[in-house]
């Protein structure tokens, strides 16, 4: 497995976990209301960094669930905060409900974080928020720097594609693998498509055809392998903690299991069994939060 940081350093973390409520408090607070082009997205991550870190310290699952919905709430609320420019939303967060008008901003606004989004709306069978999602057009990433490249598009597209039942999928797949060439693509950008973003593409288009149990299982180890691959390749990597966790792979494998009853081929620290199987207190939809016509 990659390496997870070390006893030290969550016995770290544990003993500022109050710290990090503290700042949770912080956020969702004066300050979202005040700024929340920064601070929605400042909570997003600090959501998704204490879940990450409360995993791998054996949390109970009741308030790993917290943390992950918390992440869920401010990943959505995110996402339409900045791609809906003059309007104002309401979003909830932790039981608080805010008005905030819509501002575009390219700060924290990658394919990365739309994917992981998305992915933990999967997790928690939030079709409202999938839909919402899948809306936000791909021409928003073009208005940041260094922001999709052609790749990206392609694989947005047919995600997309996929939740909306597209009869062209497969030309929508074609595309995908087509993108992947080197040609398209640095050094650096390929390593992560051909370690983390082609292996997961594969097992999601075996969502939508007919393929054996056999067939995903050989699929979905080849994944997390190449999943542990990357995010141990160099020391930088290895302590980031977006390694320690694959959701991707996470909301394909519970897709898979929802809609062909397929179940994991074998543990495996990247891929919670428990978020696989919803085996959690199932969490309100955001939906409520949407204004009329929104999806």
């Amino acid at each position: 497995m990659a390496k997870h940081p070390p006893k030290m350093q969550l016995f770290v973390f544990e003993r500022n976990f109050n710290c990090f409520l503290r700042i949770w408090e912080s956020y969702i607070g004066e300050k979202i209301e005040e700024s929340p082009i920064h601070y929605l997205y400042a909570s997003n991550k600090e959501a998704g960094n204490v879940f990450c870190y409360q995993y791998l310290s054996g949390a109970e699952k009741k308030d790993l669930t917290k943390y992950l919905y918390w992440m869920h709430q401010t990943g959505v609320a995110h996402f339409r905060f900045v791609t809906t420019e003059g309007k104002v939303i309401k979003f909830s967060i932790d039981e608080k409900i805010y008005n905030a008008q819509g501002q575009f901003s390219s700060d924290n606004f990658r394919f990365y974080y739309w994917l992981r989004h998305l992915c933990v709306a999967v997790l928690f069978k939030d079709h409202s928020a999938i839909k919402r999602i899948c809306q936000i057009d791909k021409t928003w990433f073009k208005k940041v720097p260094m922001g999709n490249n052609t790749f990206d598009d392609a694989l947005m597209d047919m995600i997309i594609g996929v939740f909306a039942g597209d009869k062209n999928l497969k030309n929508l797949v074609m595309n995908v693998m087509n993108k992947s060439d080197q040609k398209y693509l640095t050094d650096t950008e390929a390593a992560y498509v051909y370690n983390i973003l082609m292996p997961f593409s594969d097992l999601l288009t075996m969502v939508m055809t007919r393929v054996d149990e056999e067939t995903y299982h050989q699929s979905w180890i080849k994944a997390v392998a190449s999943h542990k691959e990357y995010w141990s390749s160099n020391k930088r990597l290895s302590e980031e903690h977006d390694g320690w966790i694959s959701f991707p792979i996470t909301a394909v494998s519970s897709l898979m299991y929802d809609q062909k009853g397929f179940k994991l081929p074998k543990k495996s620290p990247y891929v919670p069994e428990w978020l696989v199987y919803g085996e959690f207190e199932p969490q309100p939809s955001v939906e409520a939060d949407f204004y009329e016509g929104e999806i």
